[in-house]
């Protein structure tokens, strides 16, 4: 079985699915709307619906659909392991149990002590945060960037008319 070159490459992968969000023709605030949407279901855990999820609710808050599946993807093998660490250290220093090496824990405790409450509420608690934060930010990220690439586009249009 042959992997295409994209597969092999994050950073192109990365600059293909940056590219995408950039030229969605929408308004910069339904495409931020859209992958801030995508952003929330992803990094929450709600694992195999995120990619139906996140469009359905795109188009109940008359957001970009595109952009949430895009959003959604920001979950992936390479951040999982670091969100999961970042939402239980997060969580473990806000109950005041300290702070743990997530890893280590998950390594010397059973797949049944995980669901336990050491380390389910930290986990919990530590991934609405980031949920939170992360959302916010990436709307706010994705709204500039769009708006900053179609006023570029715009005044290009404009620049090659005259």
């Amino acid at each position: 079985m042959k992997y295409s070159k994209l597969q092999c490459q994050p950073k192109r992968w990365i600059k293909l699915h940056y590219l995408k969000i950039l030229r969605l023709k929408d308004t910069p605030e339904k495409i931020a709307g859209g992958f801030a949407i995508g952003v929330f279901i992803g990094l929450f855990p709600t694992p195999w619906i995120g990619l139906i999820l996140a469009p359905f609710l795109a188009t109940i808050l008359k957001r970009n659909r595109v952009a949430s599946i895009l959003g959604t993807l920001v979950m992936n093998p390479f951040t999982s392991p670091f969100v999961y660490a970042v939402s239980y250290t997060l969580g473990v220093f806000l109950l005041g149990q300290g702070l743990q090496n997530p890893f280590l824990v998950m390594k010397q405790s059973s797949v049944i002590e995980w669901f336990g409450k050491d380390v389910i509420v930290p986990y919990l608690i530590g991934i609405t945060i980031v949920t939170i934060i992360g959302t916010a930010l990436s709307y706010w990220f994705i709204l500039r960037l769009v708006i900053i690439y179609q006023k570029r586009k715009l005044e290009k249009l404009h620049h090659n008319k005259t």
